[in-house]
C-alpha cells in the first residue's frame, strides 16, 4: 500500500519540485513504519517518537494524503485527516531545524496549496523558508565539502525548492516574496 502511496506521490508532486531523494526517502519511510509499527495498528509505539524522527511522521502523513488526492473519487475525509495529522506537527517541525524538517514544512505546503488551504500554505512556506535559512542552505558548500556528495545535493535542490515555491507563490497570490 505504501508503495502504490510513494510511487504516485514521486509520479506527481515530487517530480516537479524534486524535495526528496527517492531511494533515500523510501529507505527512511520504511524505517520509521518498522521502528513505530505503524503497519499495525494495534501495535504502534508513538510514544518511542524522537524529536528528530517528527518531520518524517509528518513526511509520511503529507505523502500519504499526496497518494489519496490521486485516487478517484477523491477521499477528501481521509485526505484531510492525514493533511491534519501532518499539519499537528507543525510546531515539533519547526521547533527541530534541520533538513527534514524544510522538506516535511515544503511537502505540507504543497498539499495545503492542492487542498486550496492558501493561507495555511503561505504561512507553513514561510516557516520552511525561515528554517532553511536558521540551518544555511543559503550558502553554497564549503570547500572542502563536509557532507557527503548526496547530501550537498539536497541541500541545494531543497534550498532551489523554497526559491521557486516562493516565487510560484508570490505569482499566485500577489503577497511579497519572503
Amino acid at each position: 500500500h505504501i508503495d502504490a502511496i510513494l510511487e504516485a506521490f514521486f509520479d506527481n508532486a515530487n517530480s516537479v519540485f524534486p524535495i526528496f531523494d527517492e531511494a533515500l526517502l523510501r529507505h527512511q519511510l520504511a524505517r520509521l513504519i518498522q521502528h513505530l509499527r505503524l503497519d499495525d495498528p494495534s501495535a504502534m509505539q508513538l510514544d518511542s517518537l524522537s524529536p528528530y524522527e517528527v518531520p518524517m511522521l509528518a513526511t509520511l502523513y503529507v505523502v500519504t494524503a499526496f497518494g489519496l488526492l490521486d485516487v478517484v473519487p477523491r477521499q477528501q475525509p481521509e485526505v484531510k485527516k492525514y493533511l491534519d495529522a501532518a499539519y499537528s506537527l507543525y510546531g515539533h517541525m519547526i521547533g527541530v531545524p534541520y533538513l527534514a524538517s524544510v522538506q516535511a514544512l515544503l511537502v505540507l505546503h504543497l498539499a495545503l496549496r492542492a487542498m486550496s488551504k492558501d493561507g495555511a500554505a503561505w504561512q507553513t512556506l514561510g516557516s520552511a523558508i525561515r528554517v532553511a535559512y536558521s540551518i544555511g542552505l543559503h550558502r553554497g558548500p564549503v570547500s572542502p565539502p563536509l557532507h557527503s556528495p548526496a547530501l550537498e545535493s539536497t541541500k541545494a535542490r531543497v534550498w532551489w525548492c523554497c526559491y521557486v515555491l516562493d516565487r510560484v507563490a508570490t505569482l499566485d497570490s500577489g503577497r511579497p516574496t519572503m
